[in-house]
């Protein structure tokens, strides 16, 4: 391995850990001053823990449209709700947990399969306009107000499980931490999204063209599965506290972020042009990712779950290798 790849490999991974580390403390300090403003914990839990899980995607697909590179921008939206159906929600699966009613919710559904048709219909001329963007912005309203009147029926704490699971009520609730701290754990938090975001970007464009690698494997597979960790570590620490379920719901609420709020947003400012790979094959590969989760949220065995893990591993695998 050449000085300048190393150097370049060692900028994305501390792109990730900057993005990884501003998201958390931009929830941190966001989530108190909610709290000291007397906001219900079903707020922070859906918007703010919601919006913290899903910052990493934003702040990197934005930065991509910026600069002109609409495929890093479509290809890590979709490469993210790839590998969160499969690899986070595979990984969902191997723990034993028990769906509650509102989860297992046909409407759950409906809110992997939208996204994912979105997508379809908004790339079939391979580009996504300003306006196209402005549409996809316009579920996002419904969705948090489905999180939140979700989060206040079942009065779960799901601000317990965020990314690395140091969000804890007392946390969120402390009143010994001032204001300006908090305020400056959420500036922190911005800047850290910010530069974590131009390392990651930047870095994933060096190595792909060292490598003789697409821009489309640089968005789907490098930039996607390094902003998608929150939801992979969401995963792990939830299995271990037996809230697996919280987890999943995670999962969903994840994808529809992506496409409603990142990828809604990123082209209302900058219009995104993406290939024929990105536009044909790699939506339409998610919708059918999308179709395949019906079952997880219909059948109640723990034993088909873990062989329905095993498929949607082997999915994430063809979708890899396709990017080669």
């Amino acid at each position: 391995m050449n000085t300048q790849l190393t150097i370049d490999l060692s900028i994305i991974l501390a792109g990730f850990l900057l993005m990884i580390l501003g998201a958390e403390r931009l929830v941190k300090g966001a989530s108190s001053i909610a709290t000291k403003f007397n906001l219900s914990k079903a707020f922070i839990g859906a918007v703010l823990v919601g919006f913290g899980t899903s910052a990493p995607e934003f702040f990197a697909s934005f930065y991509s449209a910026s600069i002109g590179e609409g495929v890093l921008t479509t290809g890590n939206i979709i490469g993210s709700n790839v590998f969160n159906s499969t690899l986070v929600m595979a990984t969902c699966l191997f723990f034993p947990f028990k769906l509650s009613k509102q989860e297992q919710h046909y409407s759950n559904w409906v809110w992997i399969l939208l996204p994912s048709f979105l997508i379809i219909f908004f790339l079939r001329d391979l580009r996504i306009s300003s306006l196209e963007g402005s549409l996809l912005l316009l579920p996002l309203p419904v969705f948090i107000y489905m999180l939140f009147k979700q989060e206040e029926e079942e009065e779960e704490e799901s601000v317990h499980v965020n990314h690395n699971d140091e969000s804890e009520t007392k946390d969120l609730g402390s009143q010994n931490i001032s204001m300006p701290l908090n305020m400056g754990w959420v500036v922190l938090g911005m800047l850290g999204l910010y530069f974590g975001s131009d390392f990651a970007v930047s870095g994933s464009l060096r190595v792909s063209d060292q490598l003789g690698l697409s821009k489309a494997f640089a968005g789907a597979i490098i930039l996607a599965t390094g902003t998608s960790l929150p939801e992979l570590i969401t995963t792990l620490v939830a299995g271990f506290k037996k809230e697996i379920s919280l987890a999943m719901a995670n999962v969903i609420g994840s994808n529809a972020l992506n496409v409603f709020g990142v990828l809604g947003a990123s082209a209302l400012f900058h219009p995104l042009t993406v290939d024929k790979l990105i536009a044909y094959n790699h939506s339409v590969y998610l919708l059918l990712i999308s179709f395949m989760l019906l079952p997880v949220l219909m059948i109640k065995s723990n034993s088909f779950h873990k062989f329905w893990a095993l498929i949607l591993f082997a999915l994430y695998a063809t979708f890899f290798a396709a990017n080669q």
